[in-house]
């Protein structure tokens, strides 16, 4: 049968290696934000992490299918299997069960941090018995019969819109469209679904150092992304700093959501900051996370040589 060149026997290592660094482009963001749009940010993250995740994974998982073909006893196919990945596997037969494992750990953790997700989103809707509800085309605004200050929105059938009575009677007209607004955002820009891909990578690989500074990031661009559609619907960024400025004090404790009050400080500052188009930088991001796929590409096209010539060279392809 035809061994893979030696130049390839570190394949899976190259592919975890460039997951890593995908997955931590975002944190490499995290210290020159003011230059960028929030957008920006987001498109980066939804491209780098969760493409990370998936390749660190797969060549965890590439190790591992020796192993679980010997444990179904298929030891023939087993022998095969190893001649074809025996390139990207490091460290023998304890690689291919480490890596095996540290596959189903990521796996699993990376689906019961979208799980967790989806459940705490699923109980914040609201049932119709409670509060008012007023419907419109694409969502429905809830008055919850509460006096603190409360606003955030929830997917679902139709999504939700969720403010208090304590905000339509302590927020003048403007800034309770503000509130609403960026809210709508939320929705709109489908910021439920990041939600839980940030949880999955969180929940997965939030031991490698710099995940949560990216992840962080990603979720203050969300925030600046809604300030941003609420400072277009009302046609001023003051008028939206003003009301965080409202909604943050005196008592921060008193709210809920609207954007957190953790971050007040960044979302003003990112509201008031004149940014100038970084288009250097912005196409230099984007180059390196293309050329990280591009090399991901080659090493799995190359893997893929091997395995079209194994097949041709035997009667039998595990493949």
């Amino acid at each position: 049968l035809p061994r893979a060149p030696d130049q390839q026997r570190l394949v899976n290592a190259a592919l975890v290696a460039i997951g890593v660094t995908l997955t931590l482009v975002p944190a490499a963001l995290a210290g020159h934000w003011p230059r960028f749009r929030a957008g920006t940010i987001i498109r980066v993250s939804r491209l780098a992490m969760p493409g990370g995740l998936i390749l660190i994974f797969t060549g965890m998982l590439a190790t591992a299918i020796p192993a679980a073909l010997e444990l179904a006893s298929l030891s023939g196919l087993a022998q095969l299997c190893q001649r074809l990945i025996h390139h990207m596997v490091v460290g023998g037969r304890v690689g291919t069960l480490v890596g095996g494992l540290i596959a189903v750990a990521i796996a699993v953790a990376a689906l019961r941090g979208i799980h967790i997700a989806r459940r705490r989103q699923i109980s914040t809707y609201i049932e119709a018995n409670i509060g008012t509800h007023l419907h419109s085309a694409d969502s429905t605004l809830v008055v919850l019969p509460l006096e603190r200050h409360v606003a955030f929105a929830t997917p679902g059938s139709p999504p939700q819109l969720v403010v208090s009575r304590g905000v339509v009677r302590d927020l003048s007209a403007e800034q309770r469209q503000v509130v609403v607004e960026h809210e709508r955002a939320h929705i709109r820009g489908k910021h439920h679904i990041d939600l839980r891909v940030i949880l999955a990578v969180e929940s997965a690989l939030g031991w490698l150092p710099g995940v949560h500074r990216g992840t962080g990031l990603w979720r203050e661009a969300l925030e600046w992304q809604a300030d941003d559609a609420a400072a277009a619907a009302v046609g001023s960024r003051e008028s939206v700093a003003r009301t965080i400025k409202v909604w943050a004090g005196p008592s921060p404790a008193a709210t809920l959501s609207f954007g957190g009050v953790e971050r007040v400080e960044r979302r003003l500052a990112y509201l008031t900051l004149s940014r100038p188009h970084p288009r250097a930088a912005t196409v230099l991001i984007w180059l390196t996370i293309l050329g990280l796929w591009a090399a991901s590409g080659v090493l799995v096209t190359r893997w893929l040589a091997h395995a079209h010539s194994l097949a041709i060279s035997a009667s039998i392809c595990p493949l």
